[in-house]
């Protein structure tokens, strides 16, 4: 609960670059070994087969198979046999919390596509998307996420443990369970034993954000959810939830979700089919 609760949060913070992709025919004198790049690549397998090994993973690459090989990952790759190799291949980046996104998950190293159609569409739109317009590009990161959506759909995804950090899973309990009063930084510092810079620092470095920016997700996620399922009114969800004053509740509301609490509750409870708040 406590990590999905830290990794849907810093998920809202996902910075996705593009870097380079294309599609392309190789023969033998294609491949490398040992490499290690800082980025992510994706190669979708169109015709023939190659070599690849991931660290210590080694795969033979057939049609139909889309392998994501991530970056920081130790990675060989080459042709295994006199027959051309068709592939599209993708080069990008997913930053979150200051660190890839394909660093702090675990992801199978290839998926068999079951809807190649849908997926070569993808990869075309990918590249052959190269202006520089405004919209041109908001598609191009929308694509892939659309490509990374459909991979994590088609595989087992966990997450890599970060509570390991026993002293982070006690601050995130102790802050679950008392959401609805007020929880300052000299509380938490007081509880924990720990220098209030330090503290900071550490929290931001473990979860994306400074602690009380943290408490106030929190908080605004937990009176959405009130919002949609229960007819209090505003005031009475702004303290229960924790905070202090409605006024300061209602702007941080509107700024978080561009609604105010009161339409948020409207369009939620009379189009629910129509908008996903969570």
């Amino acid at each position: 609960m406590k990590d999905n609760i830290v990794f849907s949060q810093q998920l809202e913070n996902i910075q996705l670059e593009y870097l380079t992709g294309d599609f392309a025919r190789r023969w033998r004198s294609w491949g490398s070994t040992n490499i290690t790049p800082s980025y992510n690549k994706f190669y979708y397998i169109m015709g023939g087969e190659c070599y690849i090994k991931i660290d210590d993973s080694e795969y033979t690459a057939k049609k139909g198979q889309l392998f994501l090989l991530p970056c920081n990952s130790t990675q060989t790759y080459h042709h295994i046999s006199d027959n051309c190799i068709s592939k599209y291949w993708l080069y990008f980046t997913t930053m979150c919390n200051n660190k890839d996104l394909l660093e702090q998950i675990t992801l199978p190293h290839y998926i068999d596509v079951k809807e190649p159609d849908y997926v070569a569409d993808l990869f075309k739109s990918i590249i052959t998307n190269n202006h520089l317009s405004l919209h041109e590009i908001l598609r191009r990161k929308a694509y892939i996420l659309q490509l990374l959506a459909y991979y994590t759909e088609n595989s087992s995804i966990t997450r890599k443990n970060i509570f390991k950090d026993t002293k982070l899973s006690s601050i995130l309990t102790y802050i679950e369970e008392n959401l609805s009063k007020d929880i300052t930084v000299s509380e938490l510092c007081s509880i924990f034993y720990l220098h209030p810079n330090y503290f900071i620092r550490y929290f931001k470095e473990k979860t994306g954000y400074p602690p009380i920016e943290f408490i106030n997700n929190l908080r605004i996620n937990r009176a959405k959810k009130m919002l949609q399922t229960q007819n209090d009114p505003v005031q009475v969800i702004a303290y229960s939830v924790g905070f202090e004053s409605s006024n300061y509740f209602s702007r941080l509301f509107k700024r978080k979700t561009g609604f105010s609490p009161s339409e948020y509750r409207y369009i939620a409870k009379a189009r629910p089919d129509s908008y996903d708040f969570e």
